[in-house]
């Protein structure tokens, strides 16, 4: 899920749905999913896209508010950074929510799948060059 995330995170032109079906047809691939793993990847891509269509909207919501802002006459410091807090807010359940559902991904993986993904892993930190010194 990981590295799936990770290695598609860079195709911008696709939606949001296409790259989240292309990471889990990769990770069914790559890992030879069985049933019931395939089954929480796709319900795990279904959150995805629900919370991040709740993220797009709201993202659209905080530029409105900064661009009124920077048309009015007096710049309200308190609603810009109310904006800001309420858009960290929900980075953060994102992040409980991704962290949360990849550990119990992990759970079902065999030790075979986990060497597959973190071979996986290991190249991706070269192609993108952020190796360790």
């Amino acid at each position: 899920l990981l590295s799936g995330t990770l290695l598609f995170s860079g195709c911008k032109h696709a939606s949001p749905e296409k790259r989240i079906a292309q990471i889990a047809n990769y990770l069914t691939d790559e890992l030879d999913l069985n049933a019931v793993q395939q089954e929480m990847l796709t319900d795990i891509q279904a959150e995805f896209i629900e919370k991040h269509a709740e993220m797009h909207a709201n993202r659209k919501q905080t530029m409105d508010i900064f661009i009124a802002e920077i048309k009015n006459d007096t710049f309200d410091q308190e609603r810009v950074k109310t904006a800001i807090q309420q858009k960290k807010a929900q980075m953060d359940e994102m992040i409980e929510f991704f962290v949360t559902r990849l550990a119990e991904f992990h759970s079902t993986l065999s030790a075979t799948q986990k060497e597959k993904l973190v071979a996986k892993l290991e190249d991706l930190r070269k192609w993108h060059s952020y190796a360790a010194e």
